[in-house]
């Protein structure tokens, strides 16, 4: 199945209730890293011999511990992901394992355009990328197809970020989210309480990334907690625990420090369950999930991942992960 691009500028898909995805998966980025590099670059950089800032990379057919991706589907299905090592941001042309550094950082080329980037999402109304950007305090916009970008000054280190029409939304290390306007501006507590962590419904426990429906509902993986937390639109209460937060664990009604979340148009979740190196769908209203893709378990194999740490899906449904510890991006196509 694919979608009209009426449907793809809403936030999430239409996925069918039974839906199913190839538990083999394709590398699409990344997949041939020199683990030699690490020893080199640790240790020569422990002993004065190198200057990090002054190192050059490979580019950029290799990853080094993906975080944060996204799909910009209209840009056909162009593959955009965070390096955490070499703190860049690379584009991946759909079909194509070379890609492009867009958006530098402090361990490449010298630059130090970002610094610790978290997740990048991209807006569909005009293709500008918003990068969360831990280290420097703020958040990274990058304007399609030209060099012009923008910098929202954050006073907190952000991680998770999601677009609504309007809104910014971010998830911080303080335990909440905040919605701001796109520019920046009218910055507004919607989950959490300020530096206070915790595991009632009203607090979170380092949330990592979040994501906002089309009524800007707040889906938020609250990584520590081991769940996945819904607050609704101007909630005051506290929020709902939508998957997971029976404590840390494989079961199928368990979680292990979540890293991402996905909703559908249907309501159904769609969770990166990192420590349990697997991705997990929730019905809407379930009391446990199921294992979609690769089984479970760890490891480099093909029908394996490794620590995930983000999804998203393209234009057909096929699945993407990044698979962290296994220096790649994999993608499971839709069956």
């Amino acid at each position: 199945m694919s979608f009209g691009e009426s449907e793809l500028r809403k936030p999430g898909v239409y996925l069918s209730l039974i839906a199913a995805w190839n538990v083999e998966g394709k590398t699409v980025a990344g997949g041939n890293y020199d683990h030699d590099l690490d020893k080199f670059d640790c240790a020569c950089c422990s002993k004065g011999l190198v200057n990090p800032n002054e190192m050059t990379f490979p580019q950029y057919g290799h990853l080094r511990r993906p975080n944060g991706i996204c799909i910009d589907i209209n840009d056909k299905d162009a593959l955009y992901v965070i390096d955490s090592r070499t703190e860049v941001l690379v584009k991946y042309k759909n079909g194509s394992l070379q890609g492009e550094i867009v958006v530098s950082g402090g361990k490449s080329h010298g630059t130090n355009e970002l610094s610790s980037p978290q997740y990048v999402t991209v807006d569909p109304k005009d293709g500008t990328l918003f990068i969360s950007d831990w280290s420097k305090e703020q958040i990274y916009c990058k304007r399609h197809n030209n060099n012009n970008s923008y910098k929202i000054k954050l006073n907190y280190s952000p991680r998770g970020l999601a677009l609504s029409e309007d809104h910014l939304f971010v998830a911080d290390n303080y335990q909440c989210v905040f919605r701001y306007d796109k520019n920046g501006q009218n910055k507004t507590l919607v989950a959490g309480r300020q530096e206070e962590r915790g595991d009632g419904l009203h607090q979170l426990n380092q949330p990592q990334q979040i994501f906002v429906d089309e009524k800007e509902n707040v889906y938020i993986a609250d990584t520590w907690n081991h769940r996945i937390m819904k607050w609704t639109k101007n909630a005051e209460e506290g929020g709902e625990v939508v998957a997971g937060g029976n404590g840390s664990g494989s079961n199928l009604n368990q979680l292990n420090a979540p890293h991402s979340v996905f909703v559908d148009r249907q309501g159904s979740i769609y969770i990166a369950d990192s420590n349990n190196h697997r991705i997990v769908r929730w019905l809407k209203g379930a009391k446990s999930g199921e294992i979609i893709g690769p089984r479970g378990g760890g490891g480099n194999l093909s029908n394996q991942l490794g620590l995930v740490h983000d999804l998203a899906f393209d234009h057909k449904g096929n699945l993407y992960v990044s698979d962290s510890s296994n220096h790649r991006v994999q993608m499971f196509s839709l069956i």
